[in-house]
């Protein structure tokens, strides 16, 4: 069972991934935007294309990052009673 601290780094990791996807997202978007405002139609169907395919790789970062914490509600509460415990004695000894 991983720990509390590996949780935290999985989820975080996770948000990370749905941040970059959505950065590169609106940088597409914008792109696509200037594209069609200077009427350069083989540019907006390139930035369109981008943007579906970005759709696809959302999706996949967002369930990645709803599903990163690897805890459930009773394994939750029994590391909070056993393990996290043990973990603050140790450190508390050394």
């Amino acid at each position: 069972m991983p720990t509390f601290e590996e949780g935290f780094s999985a989820a975080e990791t996770a948000a990370d991934a749905v941040l970059a996807c959505l950065s590169e997202a609106a940088g597409v978007a914008r792109q696509l935007r200037k594209a069609s405002q200077e009427g350069n139609i083989a540019a907006i169907r390139r930035h369109g294309d981008r943007l579906s395919v970005l759709t696809g790789r959302m999706g996949q970062e967002i369930n990645n990052a709803a599903s990163a914490w690897p805890f459930t509600a009773d394994e939750e509460r029994a590391y909070l009673e056993k393990d996290y415990t043990r973990e603050l004695s140790e450190v508390a000894q050394e």
